[in-house]
């Protein structure tokens, strides 16, 4: 790391995925916390995308929580492996003592709101055309969260990771944030706003014109910053369905399905040994 950037000017926490696992609303109820600065873009993407500029434009992202305990981004893309590779690596390389949080949720879930998201607007009549190649397609390969894990885990100590699962924070939220802020090492607390949910409802945007820049818009705001979440919260999600419309997932044949729930199963099982939990109610 350069000596010209002030360690405080940096972050020593980052949420490195999953894609459509909860990251936007843990940012938010994280930049709630009094003793958390998180950054104000919320997908940094330094490992990924910028990492070119330097460590000097990353750390400018935190400058303003120099006097937080726990500064800290969210950028789901960070477990994108194979699609990009030596995240991990570069990571470690600028911000070796960071802890990192990893969000997973049910393969097939993830999976299907991952596709919707992304390619809703390319009529992909099937699944089966977009998953290949199948094993490293980037929908297949982000739903493979073992295999997402263990990259990480190849070069950060296990106890500076910690895997949540999405369900928990829907379901659980308040244990589960308590849970999260053990771990960061700062003090309890609760409010109201954590009864806010982002992105609850999938839905895809419209391509062009003046519809696709309100749905734009509406994803950028951070309720919690400007207004209460609990307020905030029902305006942007009802801005995104305004402007958005209702898809559902393309169908996969029953072939394609097989391998995947092998595949996945596989997957599941180690990531249930790598970390103890339960994952309860997974279809594999």
């Amino acid at each position: 790391m350069p000596s010209t950037v002030d360690p405080r000017s940096l972050p020593n926490l980052v949420v490195i995925g999953g894609t459509k696992s909860g990251t936007t609303s843990l940012h938010a109820y994280l930049a709630l916390h009094p003793q958390i600065f998180m950054a104000r873009e919320k997908e940094v993407q330094f490992f990924t995308k910028h990492f070119a500029k330097g460590v000097g434009w990353y750390a400018a992202h935190f400058r303003k929580g120099r006097g937080h305990l726990v500064r800290g981004e969210a950028s789901p893309q960070y477990t994108c492996y194979p699609r990009i590779t030596g995240i991990p690596e570069r990571m470690h390389a600028v911000i070796p003592d960071a802890q990192l949080i990893y969000l997973v949720r049910d393969p097939f879930a993830r999976l299907r709101s991952h596709v919707v998201f992304m390619a809703s607007g390319r009529g992909v009549a099937s699944l089966d055309a977009l998953l290949d190649p199948f094993e490293t397609n980037p929908y297949v390969a982000q739903s493979r969260q073992a295999w997402q894990l263990e990259r990480y885990l190849a070069v950060f100590p296990s106890e500076r990771i910690l895997v949540v699962a999405a369900e928990d924070l829907r379901d659980a939220r308040r244990a589960t944030l308590a849970a999260v802020f053990r771990f960061l090492g700062v003090d309890p607390f609760d409010s109201p706003d954590f009864d806010a949910e982002l992105n609850a409802t999938e839905v895809a945007r419209r391509d062009g014109g003046v519809a696709s820049r309100l749905i734009h818009a509406a994803a950028a705001l951070r309720p919690g910053r400007f207004v209460p979440a609990r307020y905030g919260v029902p305006i942007r999600n009802r801005a995104l369905r305004l402007f958005s419309r209702p898809v559902a997932s393309p169908p996969m044949s029953p072939a394609l399905e097989s391998r995947l729930r092998e595949l996945f199963a596989a997957d599941t099982a180690r990531l249930r040994r790598l970390t103890g939990l339960p994952l309860a109610g997974w279809s594999v």
